[in-house]
């Protein structure tokens, strides 16, 4: 596979994700709220609640995609990719991924104690999703600690030669 297939491949995985990323959390998910409040009127009054909790966990999931498409540009020229502005990178993406799973613990454990929550959110979704996004974080700052090294060693060869 070419660089630039390559490149585009990988920024239309990223366009595609915060596209079904917005439709799932300004689209679909105010409009099962909604649906879901007209079945439960007792839980009417957490319905925006509820959606401030996911526009907020959306903000550091779309922040992540800003330095992801920027690392897939520096993929098109060989022997680009290794600087030290993907390291910071990487470890932003990895804040991000963080920042995520803490803002969904912290909305799962004020609006669980308010009454709002189900079974399968709590024992399925929630340590699925909390385990995945601090996984990710930790591969991405891993990735920013080889990135950062790999750097290093292209500056001290490029000194060398």
């Amino acid at each position: 596979m070419k660089r630039k297939s390559m490149v585009m491949g990988l920024r239309g995985i990223v366009m595609m994700l915060v596209i079904l990323c917005g439709l799932f959390f300004f689209v679909l998910l105010p409009a099962e709220g909604r649906n879901l409040t007209e079945l439960e009127k007792d839980l009417a009054w957490a319905y925006w609640p509820c959606l401030i909790w996911a526009w907020l966990f959306a903000l550091p999931v779309f922040g992540a995609a800003v330095p992801a498409w920027q690392i897939f540009g520096t993929l098109k020229e060989k022997g680009k990719a290794f600087c030290h502005e993907n390291s910071r990178r990487f470890r932003l993406m990895a804040l991000c991924c963080w920042c995520a799973a803490f803002i969904f613990l912290a909305g799962l454990v004020v609006l669980g104690s308010m009454g709002v929550g189900s079974g399968p959110l709590w024992f399925a979704v929630a340590p699925m999703l909390l385990l995945g996004l601090c996984a990710f974080g930790f591969a991405c700052y891993a990735m920013s600690r080889l990135v950062q090294e790999s750097a290093e060693m292209k500056e001290e060869n490029e000194l060398t030669v």
